[in-house]
């Protein structure tokens, strides 16, 4: 999937959605680009690989007690299920 804007050839907002080419706060929703280029991945023969079961159980029941992932584990435990022991979320993150 391309990045939104000029640059990626296509007229959506480069500064507002999930697929800015930028990092930033606030980019939670999917431009109508992003909408497009997802659409016409899903026509694709490659789409059906989205159909295959995983080869391994994942580690964590993201199912567990109907709360998600982010509502179960504060963001320092989450950096050490990711990236191992000795990982911790950084407070202070360039986000431009």
């Amino acid at each position: 999937m391309r990045h939104d804007g000029p640059q990626a050839d296509n007229e959506c907002d480069p500064t507002s959605h999930i697929m800015s080419p930028t990092l930033g706060s606030g980019k939670i929703t999917w431009s109508p680009c992003s909408k497009r280029y997802l659409d016409m991945f899903l026509e694709t023969s490659q789409s059906k690989c989205l159909l295959d079961r995983a080869k391994s159980e994942s580690r964590l029941d993201h199912d567990a007690d109907g709360r998600l992932p982010g509502e179960r584990f504060d963001a320092d435990r989450q950096c050490v299920l990711k990236y191992g022991r000795g990982s911790y979320h950084a407070l202070q993150q360039p986000l431009e």
